[in-house]
């Protein structure tokens, strides 16, 4: 459970370095691009928002391991 709680983490850490890519094209963007910026800006949050999620299940079931 450790390793995947690590391979997790990794996951996390490279959506956040793609958002913040994003956020940098969409700051050099024109309005014509803006709208599928802005898409691609929130299919990356999602995706960071479920890895949290996970992240805080597997954190959860390792402290029900160590209290077992």
């Amino acid at each position: 459970i450790g390793a995947r709680r690590e391979q997790l983490s990794d996951a996390l850490s490279a959506l956040d370095r793609e958002l913040a890519a994003a956020f940098e094209r969409l700051d050099r963007a024109g309005d014509g691009s803006a709208d599928a910026l802005t898409a691609e800006l929130k299919g990356v949050l999602s995706r960071i928002a479920y890895l949290r999620t996970l992240i805080r299940d597997v954190d959860r079931e390792i402290e029900n391991l160590k209290a077992a």
